[in-house]
């Protein structure tokens, strides 16, 4: 069975990126350190957006990214078709999601392989023309990239 999630890295948090964490974690307590975090049921997560004041960072000012990823208390699903479905666009052939925009229809071609733990993605957008081009072709690994890029490239 294919890895739905992984632990990011520090470096992957942004205003807007998703995340989810166990769902009886209060970050308030963790601030105070009171929380055993032994005590989190690991199959009950919560999903969040990073926002301009998360509790991710802490009520007091201190960074809980240096508690909460070695222990695995903070995941990121793995881009999936769903995902891709989120963002307004609908499927098309097989591995092929479409979506209208202003100069024509944009698809991305998400490309899975078995236990991949990035998805190769190649975004072709339409120019003033209405002739189709590559709007990004790379790895990416969650919505909140996706999302990123398709911004970037002026889908969303």
């Amino acid at each position: 069975m294919e890895k739905q999630h992984y632990t990011p890295d520090p470096e992957e948090f942004h205003i807007g990126f998703i995340y989810e964490y166990p769902s009886n974690l209060n970050f308030k307590d963790l601030s105070l350190n009171r929380v055993d975090l032994k005590l989190f049921d690991p199959k009950r997560w919560k999903s969040k957006e990073v926002g301009y004041r998360d509790e991710l960072i802490g009520y007091d000012g201190e960074d809980h990214l240096d508690t909460l990823l070695p222990k695995e208390l903070i995941r990121v699903k793995y881009l999936d078709r769903q995902d891709v479905v989120d963002l307004e666009f609908s499927m098309g052939k097989p591995y092929i999601f479409e979506k209208i925009v202003d100069t024509g229809k944009a698809t991305i071609e998400v490309f899975w392989w078995s236990e991949a733990i990035t998805r190769w993605v190649l975004i072709k957008v339409p120019n003033a023309l209405g002739e189709m081009v590559i709007g990004f072709y790379g790895e990416i690994k969650n919505k909140s990239e996706l999302k990123k890029v398709l911004q970037m490239i002026g889908i969303l």
